[in-house]
């Protein structure tokens, strides 16, 4: 079976919920510029329920995934994401999120193939999302610099002191970077 499709098998369909609500937690951010707990905490609690109630049960297919593999993932993907937050790297709402993606990953996959597809996920996105910050950081701080320069050679006062940069968009770099460890994971066969 070509790589692709095994992720398309009815056995693997918590893996589509959990990249539905990183790709949820995307549009809110870029909607409201922040990522309801709402979201986060539901999709982590019946990733939960689901877990127990219909995988637990047999009532729902599942890969080897359970109650098991959906808690140690979610808090690997919080472990792995924590120092990211601590530094001011990466906003909590984004941890939460990936914490649900880890939840619902591990519904779909054993415990060993929920850990390595939430840490490639939860460590390619972050990655990501560092090196893009920086570079966006650094260009804010050169055409800043640049403004400040031309106000001292005209005599203008164009810099303002509560000019800021936009809000950095975590989560879209966090899910593209998930979906390419998804991927990745794929290819190595751990899915």
């Amino acid at each position: 079976m070509p790589l692709i499709l095994r992720i398309i098998t009815i056995d693997h369909w918590p893996l589509w919920i959990a990249m539905g609500i990183l790709l949820t937690a995307t549009l809110s951010q870029h909607l409201i510029g922040r990522i309801p707990n709402l979201l986060s905490a539901t999709g982590i609690v019946i990733g939960w329920v689901v877990a127990v109630v219909l995988i637990g049960s047999g009532a729902a297919p599942s890969a080897g995934g359970g109650i098991g593999a959906s808690l140690a993932a979610t808090f690997l993907a919080l472990g792995l994401l924590l120092p990211f937050w601590i530094t001011g790297k990466i906003p909590g709402g984004c941890v939460k999120a990936q914490m649900a993606f880890g939840t619902w990953t591990g519904c779909a996959l054993n415990v060993s193939a929920a850990a390595a597809v939430t840490a490639i996920a939860s460590l390619t996105g972050a990655v990501f999302t560092v090196l893009l910050l920086q570079i966006s950081l650094w260009r804010y701080k050169q055409e800043l610099a640049r403004k400040e320069a031309d106000d001292e050679a005209f005599g203008t006062q164009r810099v303002d002191e509560n000019d800021r940069p936009r809000l950095f968009p975590s989560q879209l770099t966090l899910t593209l970077g998930s979906i390419a460890g998804v991927l990745a994971a794929l290819s190595f066969g751990l899915v």
